[in-house]
């Protein structure tokens, strides 16, 4: 589902064509309260008999634009403390058009400024183009989740973030440098993020806009054969 209020936002005007005319999944207009978009999302394998209910995934979808919106602070602010599982997502859009649009990283990383005070900020997933929005959420949402376990507990994400030098194909000789593994942590917020971001072109052209071309081939490189074998 995709909320209607999209269409009275010019600078998602391209994205309404795609949105309509979406085949898998199927997207019906309606309105949604506290998002702007929902998506079905693959039932995690279970250990018991009982079947799992199928679910969605909410996102909120934001622009360069869209952040000087004086209803942006509020809506970011309801929309993380929404507690549905799997966890509300907000989706920024590097450029409206099919173009690079410098202004989508300074954006981006003013985002990250907005989140970061609030008390439980929600994930933040970084879109190439209303292009390869679709797509590249079809993988997000397709991703399996970590199979619970009581022991040992699940790392903090420093923890998890102390990893990223490593998720790259040139690693261990050559882990990441401190300047790229920087870089890489202000785009993604954890390893997941970055795996599906590998997993796409798009995203593979984010990395590589973001950590150059020879950073963002090992990262894209190391995660090939991961995604359907590791499951992050």
């Amino acid at each position: 589902m995709f909320c209607s209020t999209l269409r009275r936002r010019p600078s998602l005007s391209t994205l309404i064509p795609l949105l309509t005319s979406s085949a898998d999944p199927r997207l019906q207009e309606t309105n949604l309260q506290t998002h702007d978009l929902a998506l079905p999302t693959q039932p995690q394998p279970s250990h018991t008999a009982q079947q799992q209910r199928p679910t969605t995934q909410p996102f909120l979808i934001l622009t360069s634009s869209s952040l000087h919106d004086p209803n942006a602070t509020e809506r970011m602010n309801r929309f993380s403390t929404l507690t549905s599982s799997p966890v509300p997502t907000i989706v920024f859009l590097l450029s409206t058009s099919e173009q690079s649009d410098a202004t989508g990283v300074h954006g981006f990383m003013e985002l990250q400024t907005h989140l970061h005070p609030l008390p439980t900020p929600p994930p933040l997933l970084p879109i190439p183009s209303p292009h390869h929005l679709l797509a590249i959420l079809r993988t997000y949402t397709t991703a399996p989740a970590p199979s619970p376990s009581p022991s040992p507990p699940p790392p903090p994400p420093a923890a998890t973030l102390s990893l990223l030098p490593h998720v790259t194909a040139t690693a261990p000789a050559r882990p990441l440098s401190t300047h790229t593994t920087n870089v890489l942590s202000d785009l993604c917020r954890s390893v997941r993020e970055v795996a599906v971001l590998a997993g796409t072109e798009g995203g593979r052209g984010v990395l590589g806009e973001w950590l150059g071309e020879e950073g963002g081939k090992g990262v894209a490189e190391f995660w090939e054969g991961e995604w359907m074998v590791e499951g992050f």
